[in-house]
């Protein structure tokens, strides 16, 4: 049996890249599935927040993100 490695993806959307208005991109959700299913990894996690840190306390519900992860990868 061999060794199954995963990894979190990005659950606060104010630390990536922003469209001209200021938004998070939703993209780099299902392009770090994409990368981690390239590097054969073997799953995706993202946690769930209630309140966060970061100004504006937004983030990523992690059922919606793994959702849209799931619909454009093959294995994650």
């Amino acid at each position: 049996m061999g060794v199954k490695v995963g990894t979190v993806g990005p659950i606060n959307p104010s630390l990536f890249r922003k469209d001209e208005q200021g938004r998070c991109q939703v993209d780099t959700v299902w392009r770090v599935a994409k990368s981690c299913e390239e590097k054969n990894y073997h799953s995706v996690w993202y946690a769930d927040h209630l309140m966060g840190w970061f100004p504006p306390h937004d983030f990523y519900d992690p059922l919606v993100a793994l959702a849209f992860a799931a619909s454009r990868t093959e294995r994650i």
